[in-house]
């Protein structure tokens, strides 16, 4: 028989303090980014959401369902696989008494994610089981096809989670670089980048990938308006002349562009350090004109 898992997040009356990290007791962890409160909405009595939260089951589930409530804003609901890729981003439909529910059958789920848009948000109930079923179509969502601002956060991190600064390096060129990253992924629709990589919210209680996090959330917040026109490629590489070409030491990128293209290339940031190329002569290289 499959597992389930049940929440009930009206777990108490209205005006409960709730903190904004805990567990309840069926080993699903709930984080906030403020202390928040048990409410009676007109969709029921839950948990309030005044802009986000994340939901982490102790085992990733293969299928989950999740009950809330909105005011006029329809939210935004992220599910996670456990290494941090998006499995599926929806927009349910709000209900006439301000309900939704959001499903998802793609597991395993290792997180969900709700963002809201206004201060009206609750989640009331979350059901989750251990055996892959099919989704049900009663329940009205529309799937994301464009990427958001939160996407577009996690395609930077895809990019940049792990990028240090060196002794010849700044944090505003890494902002820079980032923002640009940014403006890739939104001028492509996702395409041809790093897939979401969300953090866990073990994760993001190393300061290192919080700063890294929030980093990359001001970077798609602040390239929202940018055009990038042409310049829609760019490397993440070694390079042995101050970012000038891509080196093909002590590796060569899979794809050839990069070398075949180096008069498109336009600018660089660097360099830095990164751990899994075992390197601190990285550069991120703008690259303007590629076919």
């Amino acid at each position: 028989m499959p597992g389930l898992l049940l929440v009930d997040f009206g777990f108490s009356m209205p005006g409960t303090p709730v903190p904004s990290l805990f567990t309840m007791p069926e080993g699903l962890t709930v984080k906030l980014p403020a202390p928040s409160s048990i409410v009676l909405a007109p969709s029921g009595l839950g948990i309030r959401i005044d802009t986000k939260v994340w939901l982490a089951p102790s085992t990733p589930l293969s299928s989950v369902e999740i009950r809330g409530g909105a005011g006029a804003q329809t939210p935004t609901v992220r599910f996670i696989d456990p290494k941090g890729g998006l499995l599926q981003a929806v927009k349910p439909v709000v209900n006439a008494d301000q309900s939704f529910h959001a499903t998802c059958s793609k597991g395993p789920i290792a997180q969900i994610q709700l963002d809201f848009p206004n201060a009206e948000g609750v989640i009331h109930s979350l059901a989750g089981i251990l055996t892959r079923v099919g989704d049900r179509p009663f329940h009205r969502q529309v799937k994301i096809e464009v990427i958001d601002q939160s996407v577009c956060q996690a395609i930077v991190f895809g990019e940049t989670a792990t990028i240090e600064l060196t002794g010849d390096s700044d944090l505003d060129g890494l902002a820079e670089a980032r923002r640009f990253i940014a403006g890739v992924a939104y001028k492509r629709d996702g395409k041809g980048v790093a897939k979401p990589r969300y953090p866990s919210m073990e994760e993001l209680e190393q300061p290192f990938i919080k700063r890294a996090w929030d980093r990359c959330e001001q970077a798609a917040k602040d390239s929202l308006m940018d055009d990038v026109g042409e310049c829609k490629h760019f490397v993440v590489w070694y390079s042995d002349d101050n970012g000038k070409t891509p080196s093909k030491s002590p590796k060569k990128i899979t794809d050839n562009w990069p070398y075949e293209q180096i008069d498109k290339i336009k600018e660089s940031w660097g360099p830095y350090k990164v751990a899994e190329l075992k390197a601190s002569n990285i550069y991120v290289i703008k690259y303007c004109g590629v076919p």
